[in-house]
């Protein structure tokens, strides 16, 4: 292997899906290593503040960051940091800017961090990185002014602006905050000078705490655009606007026929469309929806959807019925993704027996008969357990027994080959790897899965505080199946853990 040419060595690493496999390969020798680095620099994820760290370790190495060609920056993720625990934002992006020269290959940055980066960064990715065509960046109370750097990028592809939600401490006096609008040069640069776009994310998921007016991206005319986010933000006039008019969201969703991805994260009220008021032929090519039931209810062609995320938060075990119904039309639907919290309806009526919880999985399972993966939020409190403690023998669907909640309701989708569950945690859960040897016995039909069990409820599929993680896959020989892990999560007493492993079942 030594004599063989560093394109092959690379071509070679490119096909070797786990990266931890790349990188003992490139352990072998030096000349292994340098043959390799273009792969493994090539995508950076810094998930937690210990993993941004390397920031200082690659402004010493500045021969690495050449290969870069995506970076997200990821400081005080709600996920991973303790609120006693943050990093310097400004130190963070600070470093980058000294790095940035040397990005010469980055194509795409991601900022996810509590707020805007420091002004000096974007000046520097856009005179220092020429390929660089998909950004994104969060805010969350830091002013934006129209001279900001971060409007003067030119024909970007992909842009993502998300409207960070660190506290709902905002929320105490029952009011939402007031409308603002966006710089002028901000939408020049996109509307004007970024004709050829293909993502557009400006996210925030409800409730948001600033209100921007996104109405202006109605004057957009992308051809190429693919996927489009809008957040909990101000899509309609509401009351006593300025009155000033721009075209409707509906005839811009008209004029955008090659969309294929869709994703709204309001919660309804006056400022966005109480419902998709389109003809019957609008967004043919419509695949992948993410909003509130009302919209799905009003989808031009709902046979077409193949992936859904229901945005909004399932309070009542009453509201089901309706849901199935609406399920049952979407009659190509292999993904579904819904949140469920019964917390507050099972503490006023007292009437959330342990089994219902079952109840309604096979319910939503049943009325999408072909799914092939779920992606299951449930924080209700007191929360279920994922999997029968009874022997396989003795194991029935439809006991009263609280163990047999999700695993049993599994048999209902005899299609399902993987799916991402998050619960809230509970001090009576099983082994995390125990359950997963479980559900592969009861559900040999499984694939690949993923158990995260948070710290506690949230209101979002992002930003949730994990506990314990795993991510498992199902491979399967003439010896029968064998579990391959990753569990990652807080140790009891502080610290973390992280492991990957083999497990014959």
């Amino acid at each position: 292997v030594e004599l063989l040419p560093a394109n092959l060595l690379q071509e070679i690493a490119n096909h070797i899906s786990c990266l931890s496999d790349v990188l003992n390969f490139g352990l072998t020798s030096r000349r292994m290593w340098n043959s390799l680095l273009p792969r493994l620099y090539a995508d950076v994820d810094l998930r937690t503040n210990k993993q941004c760290k390397f920031l200082s370790v690659l402004a010493k190495r500045l021969g690495a960051a050449r290969h870069i060609r995506k970076l997200a920056v990821r400081p005080n993720s709600a996920e991973w940091t303790l609120p006693e625990d943050p990093v310097d934002e400004g130190a963070i992006s600070d470093l980058i800017s000294r790095i940035a020269p040397h990005l010469t290959a980055l194509h795409t940055f991601l900022w996810d961090g509590l707020d805007i980066p420091n002004d000096e960064l974007w000046r520097k990715l856009r005179k220092s990185c020429p390929h660089l065509v998909n950004i994104g960046t969060t805010i969350s109370d830091a002013p934006l002014g129209n001279s900001n750097h971060l409007f003067a990028f030119r024909d970007l592809r992909k842009f993502s602006f998300v409207v960070k939600c660190a506290s709902l401490e905002w929320l105490a006096d029952g009011r939402r905050p007031p409308m603002e609008k966006l710089p002028r040069r901000f939408w020049e640069m996109l509307v004007e000078h970024s004709p050829h776009l293909e993502e557009l994310v400006i996210g925030g998921a409800a409730p948001c705490p600033r209100l921007f007016d996104i109405r202006p991206v109605s004057y957009g005319q992308w051809p190429w655009l693919r996927s489009l986010t809008l957040g909990d933000l101000v899509m309609q006039a509401p009351p006593k606007s300025d009155g000033r008019k721009t075209p409707s969201f509906m005839a811009f969703l008209r004029s955008h026929p090659q969309l294929r991805c869709i994703k709204m994260q309001h919660v309804g009220g006056e400022t966005f469309p109480s419902s998709l008021n389109l003809p019957p032929t609008a967004l043919p090519s419509l695949r992948a929806f993410s909003g509130p039931q009302t919209y799905v209810r009003t989808l031009p062609q709902p046979w077409l959807l193949r992936e859904l995320l229901l945005t909004g938060l399932q309070l009542s075990s009453s509201s089901f019925p309706r849901l199935f119904s609406t399920l049952e039309q979407l009659t190509s639907l292999i993904s579904l993704g819904i949140l469920i919290d019964l917390s507050l309806y099972a503490s006023v009526t007292r009437s959330l027996q342990p089994r219902n919880h079952s109840k309604i999985f096979r319910g939503l399972l049943a009325s999408c008969p072909r799914l092939a993966h779920l992606d299951l939020l449930c924080f209700t409190q007191p929360t279920f357990t994922v999997v029968s403690r009874n022997p396989p023998a003795q194991f029935e669907p439809q006991t009263n027994s609280p163990q047999a909640e999700f695993s049993a309701a599994l048999t209902a989708a005899p299609h399902l080959r993987s799916f991402v569950l998050t619960k809230v945690h509970a001090p009576s859960d099983d082994d995390m790897t125990q359950s997963a040897t479980q559900l592969v016995r009861q559900n040999p039909a499984l694939d690949r899965f993923t158990l995260r069990y948070s710290q506690d409820s949230w209101h979002a599929p992002t930003g949730i505080r994990a506990k314990h993680v795993g991510e498992y896959a199902v491979v399967r020989d003439a010896d029968g199946p064998t579990l391959h892990a990753h569990e990652w999560g807080a140790r009891t007493f502080g610290g973390t853990y992280v492991r990957r492993f083999e497990h014959k079942i």
